[in-house]
């Protein structure tokens, strides 16, 4: 049953010549400012519904009568709650919000002094929006979870409709169940039993986006009341888009995770530990995560590495690490200081790597050329002095004079007696 509600929008009677104007009087008309609840006589309130049709240019609303058992005052039904007995079950149609945008209501809506409001989503139509669809595809954007409310096909029938149904040519249908009624029924719900009886609630509305990357979904299994079946609805956030009531694009699709954080030393003293990851790590939400290891450094942990009890002076070593001096001289521990990686040298013996390249900087690439070894260029040897194809030393003590390591002497060999021969 319909009533008509204030005029929403009123278009204009003619042309500018005075002739008929070809313009739609509801274009741009959006009814959606129904009349107010209001008591027709002292039992019955009628109530409107949220949004309404437009025609010639005037917006008309449907309306629901409700008799009041204990009288009707102000709009509301006295001594009661003014949204008892009120499912809210019956939203909008969908509606064109502009030429390109299609809006359409949640199924179920919430009762708030007994006038009903639903949820909106608006759909983006790529071809255009007209007449509350999407063109192209007239159930493009179209979600049927608006079933038709309970009603009494006869005096002793009550006839309900599933939750969601079906979209062809832009309309939708749902499937319809019959019950009986033992004391009859009246306004869709059976006399003096329980509404509920016989409902089974298994059918939830359809997956929605609320957001360009939030989708709505319910629970499988409703609970009823006053014969109408409600679901709990569970938001999630799309790691991608959300389109269609569904999730789409996967922020990993061509991620590879084939670059680990460098080697690091978490803790310190004696509780520090060396932490190596994996070479190979795993995408989630577009950024790749690695596994890794501790392991234990008694020592302590330097650049990712465990430190090791360090070597005196003239013990063997491999790396300047291992020396309690920081410098491994071919393979000796001797005193002094190297020079670091990536820093300023003069010749190899300067780093710690014992190389150093032709732009005076310290590598680590490999060690440097010893003496009378062959050479190809003065960044090859260790004193930083190639010639003739050969590493010589400009800088060594010469033979028979005093010396303290093999490597100050010319002839690397420091005698027991401190001479070098």
């Amino acid at each position: 049953m319909a009533g008509t509600g204030p005029l929403a929008s009123t278009a204009a009677d003619g042309g500018a010549d005075g002739g008929p104007s070809s313009h739609n009087s509801c274009d741009g008309v959006q009814c959606q400012d129904a009349p107010s609840p209001f008591c027709i006589d002292d039992t019955t309130l009628r109530k409107f519904s949220a949004t309404g049709t437009c025609n010639g240019g005037e917006c008309s609303y449907d309306h629901t009568d409700t008799t009041c058992q204990n009288g009707c005052a102000l709009g509301a039904c006295k001594g009661l709650d003014a949204c008892s007995g009120i499912s809210c079950v019956t939203p909008s149609s969908p509606t064109c919000v502009d030429p390109m945008t299609l809006r359409t209501y949640a199924s179920s809506g919430t009762c708030s002094q007994g006038t009903c409001s639903y949820t909106s989503t608006s759909t983006v139509c790529s071809t255009g929006c007209v007449s509350g669809a999407c063109i192209g595809d007239p159930c493009a954007g179209k979600t049927c979870n608006q079933p038709p409310a309970a009603t009494c096909t006869d005096a002793n029938t009550r006839r309900t409709y599933a939750a969601t149904g079906t979209c062809a040519g832009g309309s939708c249908s749902y499937t319809s169940s019959d019950m009986s009624c033992a004391s009859g029924c009246t306004s869709g719900v059976c006399n003096n039993s329980d509404p509920c009886s016989g409902v089974t609630c298994n059918q939830p509305p359809a997956p929605s986006c609320l957001s360009s990357t939030k989708r709505r979904s319910y629970n499988a299994s409703g609970t009823c009341a006053s014969g109408t079946c409600t679901y709990t609805s569970v938001d999630t956030t799309c790691t991608g888009t959300c389109s269609a009531g569904a999730c789409t694009g996967d922020p990993c699709a061509g991620v590879v995770c084939n670059q680990p954080p460098a080697d690091s030393c978490v803790g310190s003293g004696s509780t520090s530990a060396a932490r190596t990851f994996d070479a190979t790590g795993t995408c989630g939400a577009g950024a790749c995560t690695y596994s890794y290891g501790d392991q234990s450094c008694a020592n302590g942990c330097t650049n990712g590495m465990c430190n090791l009890i360090c070597l005196k002076n003239d013990e063997v070593c491999s790396t300047s690490h291992d020396c309690c001096s920081d410098w491994c001289w071919e393979g000796i521990c001797t005193t002094g200081a190297c020079v670091s990686a990536g820093k300023a040298c003069d010749v190899g013996r300067d780093c710690c790597s014992g190389k150093c390249t032709a732009s005076g900087k310290c590598s680590t690439d490999d060690k440097c050329t010893t003496d009378g070894a062959y050479c190809s260029a003065g960044t090859d040897c260790c004193s930083g002095k190639c010639t003739d194809g050969q590493c010589v030393r400009e800088d060594c003590t010469p033979s028979y004079s005093d010396c303290t390591y093999d490597v100050e002497c010319c002839t690397n060999y420091c005698y027991i007696d401190g001479t070098c021969y």
